[in-house]
């Protein structure tokens, strides 16, 4: 188990024993086992979590008095014990993904599956609002989707739900206010409306309509993001963008400035589609997932 043979390599003998304890603990599904071993090994080298393990190290000496060094193995091992109870818990919550008339929603499932999480595609209300985590992904066509989600009342239960909530794509365009779409009245979560991307006059043949492929995010702030992400690549495929507002979070620039992501209390939203973006997009959900996860 390579995870395990990093720690032995050095000297942590004894958190090796605890994290072959761990990983084989009942519930934890083999695709979760590679996940937790993975996640150690890129842990262990990736500098940018020097500051986190620094901080766990410091706050545990501060709470018990202890004289213990808050550098080297101690600092390692306190973090690996954070990391792996954090994780633990991810892999086991209930996630679901909200199913209605729009595509794309197998492939947020399996972006999922990569993470070690095991999501349902449901729209039964009762689960939806049992789960910890709910994903609201999609594409198509703004007004016949609304017209769905009145007609079944998801419409009204999306609104509702105080858990940690993810719209993708058309999630987001739905809720905003106001989709210019067929003129469609939208969910209202976010207050920002939804506009066509109309091209400058005389650069109609170079910025084609749908903005389609790779682009950059930045001004990231605090919600699904961390400092890594900036200006990062992610994957767009949309005709419609939501305005800049309050309640942006990140924003990406094609034909004019516009809201590559939202944030309003328990509610989360992006553009561009976080399952197909790679690396930056797996981090992304990882982060969302990890929302209230000690």
């Amino acid at each position: 188990m390579k995870g395990i043979g990093i720690f032995k390599k050095f000297g942590l003998l004894e958190m090796a024993q605890k994290t072959k304890g761990f990983v084989k603990c009942r519930g934890i599904s083999p695709r979760g086992q590679r996940y937790l071993l993975g996640l150690y090994e890129k842990v262990f080298f990736a500098r940018r979590f020097a500051k986190k393990v620094q901080g766990h190290s410091m706050r545990y000496k501060n709470a018990t008095g202890s004289d213990h060094d808050t550098t080297g193995k101690f600092r390692l091992e306190l973090y690996f014990i954070f990391v792996a109870k954090r994780d633990r818990n991810i892999i086991k919550m209930k996630t679901v993904i909200i199913k209605y008339n729009a595509g794309n929603i197998e492939s947020v499932k399996n972006a999922l599956a990569r993470l070690g999480v095991n999501a349902e595609i449901t729209a039964d209300h009762e689960k939806i609002k049992a789960a910890d985590k709910v994903i609201f992904p999609g594409v198509g066509e703004a007004s016949t989707t609304m017209a769905y989600l009145c007609e079944t009342g998801l419409d009204e239960l999306i609104v509702s739900l105080k858990q940690p909530v993810l719209g993708i794509c058309l999630g987001l365009q739905l809720m905003c206010s106001h989709s210019e779409e067929n003129d469609t009245k939208c969910l209202g979560i976010f207050e920002e409306k939804v506009k066509r991307f109309v091209p400058k006059p005389g650069e109609e043949f170079i910025t084609k309509v749908p903005h389609m492929g790779w682009n950059s995010i930045s001004g990231l702030e605090s919600g699904i993001f961390s400092e890594e992400l900036e200006n990062g690549y992610v994957y767009f495929v949309h005709s419609y963008y939501a305005e800049k507002s309050g309640h942006t979070i990140a924003t990406c620039n094609y034909i004019q400035p516009f809201s590559a992501a939202l944030h309003r209390d328990n509610f989360y939203a992006t553009q561009f589609h976080p399952e197909k973006s790679g690396a930056v997009g797996a981090k992304i959900l990882e982060n969302f997932l990890a929302k209230g996860v000690n």
